[in-house]
């Protein structure tokens, strides 16, 4: 869209510097309210628990605030960081496709493995997201990936307006257009030829990377809450049913009541 408007309203002075300028005051709204989101989440659910177990007291108001813009700054240098390396992740579509499928894929699995898992734990959980996010992350920006094959372009069938204006390019530029073209053409036909040569899960494409993290993340979880729920001596605590899928819901509450009625017998006897 850029060089869209670049090339086509370039006789229209003022109108590229508008455009430009609505997509600064786009991406900034949508961005500041990302940062400050993150780091008011960063305190609620990190830095105020830390300290509360380090301390033994709640974080001072004072602090809240100072933390709270360094917390804006890292996460506004961290956004810059990831805008540099942007350029390696291809188009506007695969960098999208790729930043979600690293995050959402992981995230994907811990829902999933908290609704459809009832013997599901806290180690089990937090095992299985940090694995499936080291991975994801490993793939998708860990190492060099193949260069992507490009499929036979042809202008047969192209407006005769292209013919005109390639025929009015001088000779001198045309040749050095043909040549450029042949180079580039035989430079990814070489690298796609090559791309054995690379690591085979550098190879995946990233449309895969919401399965692989989602598949890692709730294979790890169930494996290492079920470890866990056998080597611990105290009985598995039953949970909520509201918080389970309608599948699994029916199950869970038939042994939430029958545990309830149970605890309110001991009560009662306890009480006699």
């Amino acid at each position: 869209m850029p060089l869209y408007v670049v090339d086509s309203l370039k006789n229209m002075p003022g109108l590229a510097g508008l455009f430009v300028a609505g997509i600064f005051s786009g991406s900034l709204s949508t961005v500041s309210s990302a940062v400050n989101s993150l780091a008011a989440v960063t305190i609620e659910d990190y830095l105020k628990p830390a300290y509360a177990w380090l301390k033994g007291m709640p974080l001072p108001e004072t602090w809240q605030g100072f933390l709270s813009k360094i917390m804006v700054l890292l996460y506004g240098l961290l956004c810059l960081g990831i805008a540099f390396a942007a350029q390696y992740l291809g188009g506007i579509l695969q960098a999208s496709l790729t930043i979600f499928g690293v995050v959402g894929g992981p995230l994907f699995g811990l829902f999933t493995l908290g609704m459809f898992f009832p013997f599901a734990n806290q180690m089990g959980a937090v095992t299985g997201l940090l694995t499936g996010l080291i991975l994801s992350l490993w793939i998708g920006f860990g190492g060099p990936k193949p260069p992507p094959k490009m499929l036979p372009m042809s202008t047969e069938n192209c407006p005769l307006r292209t013919q005109n204006y390639l025929l009015n390019m001088n000779t001198s530029s045309g040749i050095k257009m043909m040549a450029l073209n042949q180079n580039v053409t035989a430079g990814l036909s070489s690298a796609a030829n090559s791309s054995d040569d690379y690591f085979l899960l550098y190879r995946l494409s990233y449309l895969w990377y919401v399965v692989i993290g989602f598949l890692v993340t709730l294979l790890v979880g169930v494996i290492c809450s079920c470890i866990v729920n056998w080597c611990s001596k105290e009985p598995h605590t039953t949970s909520n049913p509201d918080l389970f899928a309608p599948l699994i819901r029916c199950y869970v509450k038939q042994n939430y009541h029958t545990k309830a009625t149970a605890d309110d017998d001991d009560d009662d006897d306890d009480d006699g």
